[in-house]
């Protein structure tokens, strides 16, 4: 199950936290942090290309998974100096935080970055960080083989957004959501871009002139949303396209208090007819709560889904993926 990220901190037993104070998840994630926000929605900008291909050497990096797959990526040292404000392209200076940031997001990232912090409770929701879940979730995907070309896939709690992009990679059209907005504009749109090329005559490695030259396939016009699991249900609840052929999420099920908004997501997004969640996590998330074991007995005390475990890894820390099916499509032939 090995795979291997290079977005600015990797994934290792130090900077993932997976068992005891030391290996806590995404620690210190607040149970009290939903706000009541609208949605926000995005797409890409016209000027996205013209960024990527102004990055500073050594800021596009890579993320290799099984079957010899990579993802192109922005470090994430590169988005969190972006959104804090700073001006050091070689990382964070010493002392010198440079102008403050424009938002309140970028605000919150920032005092992140400087107490070396993976969320502020309430406010930052630590998605520029690459946990060890959205990697088992892409090798997930892999070893699957379920065709998601054509597809309509919903990628929750992106962050850098790597099971999405994935399957943007393979011909479905993906759509993200991340808790904060300057997660969204400066590390998952870009990710998308850098991996993704949307538009008509365009194909693999079809760039515009002075554009970056990168390996990119063509998909449906993505967008992106910002805001808690409960404003996202409401907005897509006044939409005539607010179900999924397939709904991914990795390393979300951290709070117990906030377990049964992202349920409630699941079942409002996955088509009741040949839908599918695919949901990637620690067994137990020490310190914090949660974790797959809590959310099966959620998943089966309620009855809408059918639960499998798709995928099991072992390494320090038992994680997995499981997926989950509406009961319903049982019955369906």
């Amino acid at each position: 199950m090995a795979f291997s990220f290079n977005f600015g901190e990797a994934p290792t037993t130090d900077s993932v936290k997976d068992s005891g104070e030391e290996h806590a998840g995404p620690t210190e994630r607040s149970a009290k942090r939903r706000r009541v926000d609208p949605v926000g929605v995005f797409t890409i900008p016209d000027d996205v290309d013209a960024q990527i291909a102004n990055l500073p050497p050594g800021s596009q990096l890579l993320a290799t998974f099984q079957a010899g797959v990579t993802l192109r990526g922005v470090s994430s040292e590169l988005a969190q100096n972006e959104i804090a404000g700073f001006h050091d392209e070689a990382g964070l200076s010493d002392g010198d935080a440079g102008p403050a940031p424009a938002t309140a997001d970028g605000r919150a990232v920032a005092q992140a970055v400087s107490e070396n912090s993976d969320l502020i409770p309430q406010v930052y929701e630590g998605g520029m960080k690459v946990w060890e879940g959205a990697g088992d979730l892409v090798n997930c995907l892999i070893q699957c083989g379920d065709a998601l070309a054509g597809k309509r896939v919903l990628e929750l709690g992106a962050g850098a957004g790597l099971p999405g992009i994935y399957a943007a990679t393979v011909g479905a059209t993906v759509d993200f959501q991340d808790y904060n907005r300057e997660v969204i504009e400066h590390l998952t749109i870009p990710n998308y871009r850098l991996n993704v090329s949307e538009g008509a005559g365009a194909g693999l490695g079809g760039n515009a002139a002075g554009v970056v030259e990168t390996d990119t396939v063509v998909a449906g016009t993505p967008r992106f949303f910002s805001g808690s699991w409960a404003a996202l249900e409401e907005h897509l609840a006044h939409g005539e396209d607010g179900t999924y052929d397939v709904v991914l999420t990795a390393e979300t099920l951290y709070s117990l208090e906030s377990m049964p908004e992202l349920y409630s997501l699941l079942k409002a997004t996955v088509n009741p007819v040949g839908g599918a969640a695919y949901v990637a996590s620690k067994v137990y998330y020490f310190g914090v709560g949660g974790g797959t074991q809590d959310f099966l007995r959620l998943v089966e005390k309620d009855g809408y889904f059918q639960s499998s475990t798709v995928m099991q890894v072992d390494n320090g820390v038992k994680r997995e993926v499981i997926k989950l099916e509406p009961a319903a499509n049982k019955n369906v032939h």
